[in-house]
């Protein structure tokens, strides 16, 4: 069995599961992107404006949000990809077993 095979069969056993990683691991990607373009305008802005404008203060609570909202992001993407592994590893292992037993002599 091809590897493409195997990961194949073991998406096909929970596919909601990895539609969700897949969404967990596409928003942490987005959070990183996010969080850094704000941090650039924030930098932008700082030389053009003599004082903390509404702007400046804007950006700052945007980028706080971002930063909480990127913590339950990194924290949902890690639950769901050690969940996922270990439901990975569980199938595998529980595949094994039965070959195993199956054999004569078991």
């Amino acid at each position: 069995m091809k590897t493409w095979q195997l990961l194949w069969r073991i998406m096909r056993y929970r596919p909601w599961l990895y539609a969700l990683e897949g969404l967990m691991t596409t928003a942490f990607l987005f959070s990183r992107l996010a969080f850094g373009v704000i941090v650039q305008d924030f930098f932008n802005l700082l030389p053009a404006q003599p004082h903390l404008s509404f702007t400046i203060w804007a950006l700052m609570v945007i980028l706080a949000i971002v930063a909480i909202l990127r913590v339950g992001v990194i924290l949902g993407e890690t639950l769901t990809e050690t969940y996922c592994g270990f439901m990975q590893k569980m199938l595998l292992q529980r595949n094994i077993l039965e070959y195993i037993l199956r054999r004569p002599g078991a």
